[in-house]
C-alpha cells in the first residue's frame, strides 16, 4: 500500500510540480521539463520498467491536459525512461556530470521527437523558438538539483531502490 500511494502522489505532484512551473515560465526562455528530468531519475535508479512506466503515466497525463496529440508525450517520455534504465548500470547516477550530460541528450531527444511526430501529425507547424533549443540546456543544468530532490524524496518516504 506504501508504494502504491507512494507513486500515486509522485505521479500527481510531479505533474502540479510542471503545471505550476508552466505557469510562471512556460513562455520565457527559463522554462524547464521537469517530467523529464524525473524520468530520467526514475529510469537511472530504478531500471528499465519503472522509468518507461512512470514517463509513460506522465507524458500521458502531460497529453491529457494539453491540446496537443494524445500519446506524443507519452511515447517519448517512455521512451526517455527506457533508454535510462537500459544505461542504469553504465552510469553513475549520484555524479552531477552524469545527471546533466545524460539530460541534457535525452532532453534534445525529446525535442527532436516533438517536431518529427509534430511535422507528419500536426494539423499547423509551430514556430521554432529560441526557448525551445535553450529549454535542454536548462534541463542539464537543473538536472542535479532535481535528481537530489528526487532522491530526498524516496528517502522520506523509505521506499528502496528495488531495480524494476
Amino acid at each position: 500500500m506504501k508504494y502504491l500511494l507512494f507513486y500515486a502522489v509522485t505521479l500527481l505532484g510531479g505533474l502540479w510540480l510542471q503545471v505550476i512551473q508552466n505557469h510562471f515560465l512556460g513562455g520565457s526562455l527559463f522554462s524547464v521539463q521537469l517530467l523529464v528530468i524525473a524520468t530520467i531519475y526514475w529510469g537511472l535508479t530504478r531500471g528499465p520498467i519503472s522509468g518507461p512506466l512512470m514517463g509513460f503515466l506522465w507524458g500521458l497525463l502531460t497529453d491529457a491536459a494539453s491540446l496537443g496529440l494524445l500519446g506524443e508525450r507519452a511515447l517519448l517520455y517512455s521512451a526517455v525512461g527506457y533508454i535510462a534504465g537500459f544505461f542504469r548500470r553504465q552510469l553513475d547516477d549520484t555524479k552531477p556530470w552524469t545527471q546533466g550530460v545524460f539530460t541534457l541528450i535525452s532532453s534534445l531527444g525529446v525535442l527532436l521527437g516533438e517536431l518529427l511526430v509534430e511535422h507528419f501529425f500536426a494539423n499547423g507547424q509551430r514556430p521554432i523558438l529560441l526557448s525551445m533549443w535553450l529549454q535542454p540546456l536548462w534541463n542539464a543544468l537543473a538536472a542535479p538539483l532535481l535528481f537530489l530532490v528526487l532522491r530526498s524524496w524516496d528517502m522520506v518516504w523509505d521506499v528502496r531502490e528495488r531495480g524494476y
